[in-house]
């Protein structure tokens, strides 16, 4: 059963908006194999890559500081 709104806080409808169907259960296990798929396309010297600290990527790729 998918959520109402007003069951979740307004910030997660954008995320729910993209999903489809009912069952909660199937949708990620659906979207495991898609996600292991990423992961293993990581070349092995991009795998410890992190930012500085106190940042963070933006919606646009970007790093930004985080205070």
């Amino acid at each position: 059963m998918r959520p109402l709104p007003g069951d979740y806080p307004v910030f997660y409808d954008t995320y729910i908006s993209l999903t489809t169907g009912t069952d909660v259960q199937n949708l990620l296990s659906g979207s495991l194999a898609g996600l292991e798929d990423f992961l293993y396309s990581i070349a092995d010297n991009q795998s410890d890559f992190a930012y500085a600290a106190g940042r963070q990527v933006d919606g646009k790729g970007s790093a930004a500081a985080l205070y």
